[in-house]
């Protein structure tokens, strides 16, 4: 990274802690290094951009797909010069400024968010979710034509691919927790299996993340509504347990 200009030595009064987190798809040792810049929540001006993307309506007719992975993604955004400092962080082996954006910032996400719907605006056939991007095509030679707009827009911004990371040409493919093909969109067995063995909640903290867990597969539940209604109702307090409890039961 300092090879590349990416981070430098610092002199800066700022100091945040560097955490090395194993990636999940690791080969030979591979870790992403982490930031956590808590201190710069007082300073911070938060950028209302949405990140999430319900690309699932817009793949009706398609057939042939292929999900795209960028290299160092949020290292294309540079940092204002005037803020760099605050982006100090400690390592062993001295004190280390950034002047790309790292992980860790508070607007790391919707910032790139932004900048990729600005690479890919008038592509109707690619979806992206901060740097995960999935081509959904009708044919194999349709899908050759997006590829081919989609890599000269991204050569264009000067964004460079993960090979190893990329999957080209295949007829299901797994992007944002579902699994895509011809058929439609499919939950993952493994996050099913999540839900399903979760553990009895016996506090309200673990009700909301059994709810939050739940909910991001509810359309495949039908009257998922319904049935949640009564688990909702113990969210309202302990005052209303008894009743909740009942209709519960």
């Amino acid at each position: 990274m300092i090879t590349l200009g990416h981070m430098r030595p610092s002199k800066s009064n700022y100091a945040s802690p560097l955490h090395m987190v194993p990636k999940k798809t690791a080969q030979s040792g591979d870790q992403s290094a982490i930031t956590v810049h808590s201190m710069l929540k007082l300073l911070k001006i938060i950028i209302a951009f949405p990140i999430f993307l319900d690309f699932t309506s817009n793949l009706h007719g398609t057939k042939i797909y292929s999900h795209i992975d960028l290299v160092k993604a949020y290292h294309q955004i540079p940092i204002n010069p005037d803020d760099v400092h605050k982006s100090a962080i400690i390592t062993p082996f001295g004190l280390f400024e950034s002047t790309r954006m790292q992980f860790g910032l508070c607007n790391a996400a919707a910032t790139f968010q932004r900048f990729i719907d600005e690479v890919l605006r008038n592509l109707p056939f690619v979806f992206a979710f901060v740097d995960d991007i999935l081509v959904a095509s009708s044919s194999p030679e349709e899908h050759l034509q997006h590829l081919q707009i989609l890599f000269t827009r991204l050569q264009q911004y000067g964004l460079s691919l993960k090979p190893s990371k990329c999957i080209f040409g295949v007829t299901s493919i797994q992007f944002l927790g579902f699994k895509v093909s011809e058929s439609g969109i499919e939950p993952l067995s493994d996050r099913v299996d999540c839900i399903l063995n979760f553990p009895q909640p016996t506090t309200l903290t673990q009700l909301r993340r059994f709810l939050g867990l739940f909910n991001f597969y509810r359309r495949f539940v039908p009257k998922a509504a319904h049935l949640l209604a009564p688990l909702n109702k113990f969210l309202e307090g302990i005052k209303n347990f008894k009743k909740s409890k009942k209709s519960f039961l």
